[in-house]
């Protein structure tokens, strides 16, 4: 995919070589926020196009995951250069100057491009386990998640996310757990994802976290880059992220990754989003680790509990946490 996408570009902007590839990373890798824009636009395209047979919908699928590990490897390199640099350039010094200045890791295009390959992968885990993993299937099918439907809606389908209230609920597996079925049986047969479906779903399950954590620090960035000017629109693009971020957190959870959900979660400080996990996929431990949490971010975890517990009238199920401890 990325031997074509970048001839593809290219040739968009009237450029012709016999090695594209070559000719792109010794003379136009600065433009490489921008080819990722290109995929992004004609990617949809190009999966329609697959769809027409059933050879056509794996290779559609694995255009996705491509698609995937080109934005997941370009994104991470640069934030990596840029962090290992920082000192070189002396912009560690200046965090000022670093705010005032837009760097095309946080243009509104990429963070646009990072939620579209978040919801896309979800799908495609949706489709590939319809059709491979029934025990993964039934948990998205059964998942809720944030903006799936209008919460005020008194007829919408309830989540698991919204019975998680109290240290008796019931827990759902993770892939830290080794016992879990599902991953023992998704890694039978090959680990090749262009062989086996099986692989292809575990290795988009994977892809998630990284997407998740880029998706993030792009929203952080590009807040920080509209509050240091003074931009109309910061506040608008913090509700943006404040809606995105428990949605891609909490995906993780159907997906067995609920310990991703928690270093995330914990790194980005979705206090919100910590409580529900903790009594979503951690109830037998919930006493102890609400106060770890509470230690930790103080006051405003302790408000943002009592918060869940009010939004969902169960002080009874809080009474059943502090007699526990």
């Amino acid at each position: 995919l990325l031997a074509n996408l970048v001839a593809s570009f290219l040739e968009s902007v009237g450029l012709q070589t016999r090695d594209s590839l070559r000719s792109f990373f010794r003379q136009h890798v600065a433009a490489v926020g921008d080819v990722l824009v290109f995929m992004h636009r004609n990617l949809p395209a190009l999966r329609r196009a697959l769809n027409g047979s059933e050879s056509g919908r794996h290779d559609s699928q694995l255009v996705s995951y491509e698609a995937n590990r080109i934005v997941v490897a370009v994104l991470q390199s640069a934030m990596m250069f840029r962090f290992q640099n920082a000192a070189l350039y002396d912009v560690d010094c200046l965090p000022e100057l670093a705010a005032a200045s837009e760097r095309w890791t946080e243009h509104p295009a990429i963070i646009d491009l990072l939620v579209q390959r978040l919801e896309g992968s979800y799908r495609l885990c949706r489709e590939i386990s319809g059709q491979h993993c029934a025990s993964v299937y039934e948990r998205i099918s059964a998942t809720t998640l944030p903006s799936d439907e209008d919460p005020g809606d008194a007829n919408r389908s309830l989540s698991i996310f919204d019975a998680a209230v109290s240290i008796s609920h019931p827990c759902l597996p993770d892939a830290a757990d080794t016992h879990s079925n599902e991953e023992a049986r998704m890694r039978l047969g090959s680990d090749d994802p262009y062989v086996s479906s099986l692989a292809l779903l575990r290795e988009t399950i994977d892809q998630i976290g990284p997407l998740a954590n880029l998706c993030f620090r792009a929203f952080v960035d590009r807040i920080t880059l509209l509050q240091a000017t003074g931009a109309s629109d910061a506040a608008e693009l913090v509700r943006r992220y404040d809606a995105a971020r428990p949605r891609y957190l909490l995906c993780l959870v159907p997906l067995a990754r609920a310990s991703v959900a928690y270093r995330l979660a914990e790194e980005y400080q979705d206090l919100a989003t910590l409580v529900t996990l903790v009594f979503t996929t951690d109830s037998g431990n919930a006493v102890m680790q609400l106060r770890r949490y509470s230690e930790r971010f103080g006051r405003p975890f302790a408000d943002t509990l009592f918060a869940y517990y009010d939004k969902r009238q169960a002080w009874a199920s809080l009474l059943d946490t502090q007699d526990a401890s």
